[in-house]
């Protein structure tokens, strides 16, 4: 029978197997690059204090690392949108905030930038600006989208709660 330890370490060798492939593979390869990665980080539960050590070590590696900062729903004339919100973190306090992290694969995206999760999937908008239209009662918000891309995997989660952190794939 195998031990926690041991299939955790298996999973996690598999990820950075899945890792590795999927930055070397060609962009029309799959139509989910982190399919590998969401199916060996799916049941895995971080110990305590993993989260902000792991963080660490891949900001110390030079991986960019990302936070859901937060999720905003814009009032538009004909509907309503919701936009997520992520900046690149690397302070330790920041590291250690109880949002949900992403360290990013990749290509590096901007240091700020909003993906709206029921659109087109994971396309990086940036430069939120706001202006105002004579006939709507409220300010409206516009975004700049770019040609890059935001997919990320699962979150692993801690015992008993608290922020997740994943894996995103920018290209």
């Amino acid at each position: 029978m195998m031990g926690i330890r041991a299939r955790r370490v298996l999973a996690g060798g598999a990820a950075a197997v899945a890792i590795g492939v999927g930055a070397v593979a060609p962009a029309g390869a799959a139509t989910d690059p982190l399919a590998p990665v969401t199916a060996a980080a799916s049941s895995l539960e971080a110990p305590y204090g993993m989260t902000v050590k792991t963080l660490t070590a891949a900001r110390d590696a030079g991986f960019p690392i990302y936070e859901a900062a937060e999720k905003v729903l814009y009032q538009a004339p004909k509907r309503a949108f919701w936009m997520i919100e992520y900046r690149r973190v690397s302070s330790d306090y920041d590291l250690s905030s109880p949002t949900t992290k992403f360290v990013a694969v990749g290509a590096v995206g901007p240091d700020t930038f909003w993906v709206s999760p029921d659109s087109v999937p994971g396309v990086i908008s940036i430069n939120r600006t706001w202006h105002h239209q004579d006939n709507v009662a409220f300010p409206m918000v516009g975004f700049e989208q770019t040609d890059q891309r935001f997919t990320n995997s699962p979150l692993v989660q801690l015992p008993g709660g608290g922020p997740g952190i994943g894996i995103a794939l920018i290209t």
